[in-house]
């Protein structure tokens, strides 16, 4: 019994490993070009690749975005938007 239920968990282990790989690949390069971008100085173009990465629900960006908004970095200081 157990040994036929081996395969199919398999199965699903790897499908689950692809789709995460398909979803989340590109957000982290994305997500190190903004990290960049903000390091350089370059924060207009940061604060773009931060805000389509955290539209996906990453928390590192959207934590990035609070604290340029915070600062004033690439966008006008704003603390509600900061906190939100």
């Amino acid at each position: 019994m157990l040994r036929k239920l081996i395969f199919p968990i398999r199965i699903l282990l790897a499908l689950l490993l692809l789709g995460w790989a398909f979803f989340y690949g590109p957000l982290s390069g994305d997500l190190s070009k903004a990290g960049k971008a903000y390091e350089a100085g370059n924060f207009e173009t940061a604060f773009n690749l931060f805000s389509k990465v955290a539209r996906r629900g990453e928390a590192r960006a959207q934590n990035m975005l609070g604290i340029m908004y915070e600062d004033g970095k690439g966008v006008a200081k704003d603390d509600k938007q900061a906190v939100y």
